[in-house]
C-alpha cells in the first residue's frame, strides 16, 4: 500500500520537476477559465462606456424636479422643506436643490372706498413665483427692491398701465404695491431665455399681441406665504457627480427611486405630505430621465449579452480542445511510463484517475491565472472605475474548471490506452473522420450567413461562422499544402545544405507540423477576421454618416436665409427633377463655391477633396455647366437637367459619394452660382424688345426656386441653436452627425466582433503549445540522426539554419493561410452587417496589413528563437550519451 502510494505521488509531482510541462498544463487550464471571466467583465466594461456615452450626450438627463400641490402656508412650506431636503441630501450626487413657489392667481384694482368691488385686471391667469435670488437678478427699469410688492415686465406695466407704485391686490388680499418694472424677458416669438427654463414658467404665446399672453410676475416669498392659498411648491436638484459606470448610474436610480418610497416610508416626510396637501391629497410628482437612460442602456447591454456568452462559449470549447491537448501533450512526454503501466496491466480508467490527481493542482493554479488575464487584458485598460471582483461568477469559473479537469482526465486516459498504440496508417484516416464534418458544417453556415433575408443581427451562426469556417479554411490551406510539398519531397538537391535540410523536413513533415501551422494560422486569421471586420463596420459608419449629414450639423430650414451664415457652413440646396436623357429621376446638389469646402466633412473613402470638387466645377465647358457626378449610379456624359428650364452639363468628375448623396438616384454636383447665371442669361436673350430689361430682369426666377434648402455646417449644435434663435429662423430638423453615426452603426455587431478577437488569444497561446510540443518531439526524434549527421561534418551552423529554416517555412504556411481564410470570412460576414448598404460610398474591408504585419513578425522572432534553443539543447549531448539514451 505504502509503495502503491508513494508511486501516485510520483506520478502527481512529476510535472512540477519539469518547467516547460508544467507551464503548458497551467496555460491549458487558463484558457477555458479566461474565457469564462472575460464574459462578463467585457460586458460590464462595455455597460460603463456606454454609460459614459450615454451622460455625455444628455448631461442634464439626472437631474430631478419635484413638484408638490397644496395650501401655501408658512409653517406647511417650512415643515415639507425640511423633510424633501433631507430625502434629496440621500441622493448625494445631487446638488443642493432650489426652491420655487408659484400660483396662479388673479390680479385685481382694489376698491378706491373700501365698498365697491375690486376691478379684475386678469382673472386667474397670473403666474406668481417666488424663488430666493429672484428679484435681485431681475433687470430693473424702474422700482425699489426694498419694497415689498410685486414685480411685473415692463410689456405687462405699459399694456395694463400698471407703473411702479400702483396699489393692486392678488386674489382679494390686502393691496399691495408694484414694487418695480423689470427689463422683458420675451422679445419678438421666442426669446432664448426661455429655453433652459422649465416649461411650468414659460407664458404661453398670443398672436394678437405678438408676445407672452402674461408675463411671469416675481414676488417675494413672504407675499404668496400670507394669502394663504392653493399653489404648488419646486424643488430643482441638479447632477453634480455624474457616475463613471452602469454600477453607480444603477445605485443612482434606486436611490433616486427611494425618494417616491419615502412619501409614505418616511414618517417625518409623509407627515408634512399631509399637513401640506391635507388627508388624501395628491402625491408629489418626480421628473428624471435617470429610469429611461437606465433602460436604453439595459436595451444595449442585452442586445450584446446573447452574442457574447454565446461567442464566450466557443471560446471556452476552444479553451477545453487546449486542455485535451494539453493532456496529450504529458501522456507523450511520458510515453515510455505510460507503455509501461499499460504493459503491467493499468486499464484507462487508473490512468484517468492519476491525471485528476495529477492534474488538479495545475487546474486550480490555471483558472486563477486566467482570471487575473482576463482582469489585466479586459477589465484593466477600460478606464473609468474598474469593476469590482464580484461581478466574475466564480461558480462559472468553478464549472469550467471541472469540466477542464474532467476533460483532461479522459483524455489522458484515452491517449495512455488506446492512441498510443494507434497504428500511423489509420493517422490520415482518423483525421479526415474529424475535419470532413467540420468542412461540411462551414460549407452549410457560408450558405446561410449570406442567405437574402437574414436580418444583420448577432446570432449562434454569425459567432460559430469565423470559428468553424477559420478552422476548416485553414485546414484546407495547410492540408493542400502539405500535399503538394510531399509531391515535391525529392527536389531541391541544388540546395544549399541549411535550404536543402530544411526543404526535405517540410516536405516530409508529418501530423505535428501539420498541427502547428494550422494553429498558427487559425491564431492570425482569427486576428484578421476581428480586426478588418471591426475597422470595416467603423469605417462603414463614419463613411455612411457623413453622407447623410454632411458635416458635424446639418439643419433644414424652411426657405432660404437672409442672415449672412457663420463660418464654416453652407447652404445647398438640393433639387429633385429629370434628366433630358431617359426622362430618368436626379439628384441635384447646388453647392456655394465660396463656403462649400470650408463648411462641409469629407471622408477619405469619397475620393478627391471638396476643394478639388470645386475646382473641377469651375472649369469650362461646352454645356452651360460642369458637373461632378457622386454615387454608384451611372449618368450620361453629356446631357442635361430640369423640366422647364433645361441646363445642359458635362461631367468633368466623379467621385465615390459626396455629402447629400441620394440612396435612390443619380447624383450631380453643381456650381450653384453657375445654375443661376446660365439661367439669367437664357432669360435676358428671351426679353422682348417692348419691355424694359429692368423689369424683366425682376421677373426672372432661378430654376433652383423649387429647391430644398440645407444647413451644413461644422459648428455644433449649440453654436447653430444661437445663431438660429438671433436671426428669428424656424428649423424643420437638425441632426448632427454622431446622432447618425449612433443609428447606423450596429453597435451590437461591433461589440462582438471586437471581443471575439479574444480568442485570438487562446488561439495563439494554442499556438505557442503547439510549436513547444513540436519542438520538442522533433529534438527527441532527431537527436541520434543530427549527432550522427554532426559526426560525418554537418556544421551545428548548418543545424541550426536548418532548424530556423523549417520552422520559417511553417510560419509562412500558416501566415498565408490564416490572413487569406481570415478575410474571406470577415467579407463574407461584412456584406451582411454592413450599415445602409444602398447609401454611398460602398465601402469594402479594409485589413489591418500593419497589424497582421507586425504580429507575424513577432511570431517569427519568437518562433526563430525557440527554434534556436531547441537546436542549442539538442547540441548539449554527446554522441555516446545520445546512445545510451536509445
Amino acid at each position: 500500500m505504502g509503495r502503491r502510494l508513494a508511486a501516485w505521488w510520483r506520478w502527481v509531482v512529476r510535472p512540477w520537476r519539469s518547467a516547460g510541462l508544467i507551464l503548458a498544463l497551467i496555460a491549458s487550464f487558463a484558457l477555458p477559465a479566461f474565457m469564462a471571466a472575460s464574459a462578463d467583465l467585457f460586458l460590464v466594461s462595455a455597460s460603463d462606456s456606454i454609460t459614459r456615452q450615454v451622460l455625455e450626450d444628455d448631461p442634464t438627463g439626472l437631474d430631478v424636479t419635484i413638484v408638490a400641490s397644496g395650501a401655501l402656508t408658512p409653517t406647511g412650506i417650512a415643515d415639507l422643506d425640511v423633510a424633501m431636503r433631507g430625502q434629496l441630501q440621500r441622493v448625494s450626487r445631487l446638488d443642493d436643490p432650489q426652491r420655487i413657489v408659484y400660483a396662479d392667481l388673479g390680479l385685481q384694482r382694489p376698491s378706491p372706498d373700501g365698498i365697491s368691488p375690486a376691478e379684475a385686471i386678469i382673472g386667474s391667469g397670473a403666474r406668481f413665483i417666488a424663488s430666493e435670488g429672484a428679484i435681485d437678478a431681475l433687470d430693473v427699469i424702474e422700482g425699489d427692491r426694498s419694497v415689498e410688492g410685486v414685480w411685473i415686465s415692463e410689456r405687462v406695466s405699459q399694456r395694463l398701465e400698471l407703473p411702479a407704485g400702483t396699489l393692486i391686490s392678488i386674489s382679494d388680499g390686502k393691496p399691495l404695491p408694484i414694487a418695480g418694472v423689470f427689463a422683458n424677458l420675451w422679445e419678438g416669438e421666442r426669446d432664448p431665455y426661455w429655453d433652459d427654463l422649465p416649461p411650468a414658467f414659460v407664458p404661453r404665446f398670443s398672436a394678437v399681441f405678438s408676445g407672452p399672453l402674461n408675463e411671469t410676475m416675481i414676488v417675494p416669498e413672504s407675499v404668496l406665504l400670507g394669502l394663504s392659498t392653493e399653489g404648488l411648491v419646486r424643488w430643482d436638484a441638479s447632477m453634480t457627480d455624474w457616475p463613471d459606470s452602469y454600477a453607480e448610474l444603477s445605485a443612482h436610480a434606486g436611490r433616486t427611486r427611494g425618494i417616491e418610497r419615502s412619501y409614505t416610508e418616511s414618517n417625518e416626510l409623509a407627515g408634512a405630505l399631509a399637513g401640506f396637501t391635507g388627508a388624501g391629497g395628491p402625491t408629489p410628482t418626480l421628473t428624471t430621465e435617470v429610469f429611461d437612460i437606465r433602460d436604453e442602456i439595459d436595451v444595449i447591454v442585452a442586445e450584446l449579452d446573447q452574442p457574447i456568452a454565446t461567442a464566450a462559449l466557443g471560446g471556452i470549447v476552444l479553451g477545453l480542445l487546449v486542455t485535451a491537448a494539453g493532456a496529450a501533450f504529458a501522456v507523450r512526454k511520458r510515453e515510455t511510463e505510460a507503455r509501461l503501466l499499460r504493459a503491467d496491466g493499468d486499464a484507462a480508467w487508473r490512468f484517468a484517475a492519476r491525471a485528476v490527481a495529477q492534474f488538479a493542482a495545475p487546474a486550480a493554479v490555471g483558472a486563477a491565472v486566467g482570471v487575473a488575464a482576463a482582469w489585466l487584458l479586459v477589465a484593466a485598460p477600460g478606464g473609468g472605475v474598474q469593476p469590482s471582483a464580484d461581478v466574475i461568477d466564480v461558480r462559472s469559473i468553478v464549472r469550467v474548471a471541472l469540466v477542464g479537469l474532467s476533460v483532461a482526465a479522459v483524455t489522458t486516459g484515452a491517449a495512455a490506452s488506446r492512441v498510443l498504440h494507434t497504428p500511423r496508417s489509420m493517422v490520415g484516416s482518423l483525421r479526415l473522420a474529424w475535419f470532413l464534418p467540420v468542412v461540411g458544417v462551414a460549407a452549410a453556415a457560408w450558405i446561410q450567413v449570406g442567405a437574402e433575408g437574414n436580418a444583420a443581427n448577432v446570432n449562434l451562426l454569425v459567432i460559430s461562422f469565423p470559428l468553424v469556417g477559420l478552422t476548416a479554411g485553414v485546414g484546407l490551406v495547410v492540408l493542400a499544402a502539405q500535399w503538394l510539398m510531399h509531391r515535391a519531397h525529392r527536389s531541391g538537391g541544388s540546395l544549399p545544405p541549411a535550404l536543402f535540410l530544411a526543404w526535405r523536413r517540410i516536405t516530409s513533415a508529418d501530423s505535428s507540423a501539420v498541427l502547428l501551422s494550422a494553429a498558427l494560422g487559425i491564431a492570425l486569421g482569427l486576428i484578421m477576421f476581428s480586426s478588418s471586420l471591426v475597422a470595416g463596420l467603423d469605417t462603414a459608419a463614419d463613411a455612411k454618416a457623413t453622407t447623410a449629414v454632411g458635416g458635424v450639423t446639418q439643419v433644414r430650414v424652411d426657405g432660404l436665409l437672409d442672415a449672412e451664415l457663420p463660418e464654416e457652413t453652407t447652404l445647398v440646396r438640393v433639387l429633385t427633377t429629370r434628366s433630358t436623357i431617359g426622362g430618368n429621376q436626379v439628384t441635384i446638389l447646388a453647392v456655394d463655391p465660396e463656403t462649400y469646402a470650408a463648411a462641409v466633412s469629407w471622408h477619405p473613402t469619397f475620393g478627391s477633396s471638396a476643394a478639388e470638387v470645386i475646382t473641377a466645377l469651375e472649369q469650362p465647358v461646352d454645356a452651360d455647366v460642369a458637373v461632378v457626378v457622386a454615387g454608384q449610379f451611372a449618368v450620361s456624359s453629356e446631357a442635361g437637367f430640369g423640366t422647364s428650364k433645361v441646363t445642359s452639363y458635362a461631367v468633368v468628375d466623379t467621385v465615390n459619394a459626396a455629402p447629400l448623396t441620394s440612396e435612390i438616384s443619380p447624383t450631380l454636383l453643381v456650381s450653384a452660382d453657375l445654375v443661376d447665371a446660365v439661367a439669367l442669361r437664357k432669360h435676358d436673350a428671351e426679353r422682348p424688345s417692348d419691355v424694359d430689361a429692368d423689369e424683366w430682369t425682376d421677373q426672372f426666377q432661378s430654376p433652383l426656386l423649387r429647391a430644398r434648402p440645407v444647413l451644413i455646417s461644422k459648428l455644433d449644435r449649440a453654436s447653430l441653436t444661437t445663431f438660429f434663435d438671433d436671426n428669428g429662423i424656424s428649423v424643420r430638423e437638425l441632426v448632427t452627425l454622431a446622432d447618425r453615426r449612433d443609428l447606423v452603426g450596429n453597435r451590437a455587431a461591433r461589440w462582438t466582433f471586437e471581443y471575439v478577437s479574444l480568442l485570438a488569444v487562446i488561439a495563439g497561446l494554442a499556438a505557442l503549445g503547439t510549436l513547444f510540443f513540436y519542438l520538442s518531439e522533433q529534438r527527441a526524434n532527431r537527436q541520434l540522426s543530427t549527432v550522427m549527421a554532426e559526426r560525418m561534418g554537418l556544421r551545428q551552423r548548418t543545424a541550426a539554419a536548418a532548424a530556423v529554416g523549417e520552422v520559417l517555412g511553417l510560419v509562412v504556411v500558416a501566415f498565408v493561410a490564416g490572413t487569406s481564410v481570415g478575410l474571406v470570412v470577415a467579407t463574407r460576414l461584412f456584406d451582411r452587417f454592413e450599415p445602409d448598404p444602398r447609401l454611398a460610398p460602398d465601402v469594402g474591408l479594409d485589413a489591418p496589413w500593419g497589424l497582421v504585419g507586425g504580429i507575424a513578425a513577432v511570431a517569427t522572432v519568437v518562433v526563430v528563437l525557440a527554434a534556436l534553443a531547441n537546436q542549442w539543447l539538442a547540441g548539449r549531448r554527446t554522441y555516446g550519451e545520445v546512445l545510451r539514451g536509445s
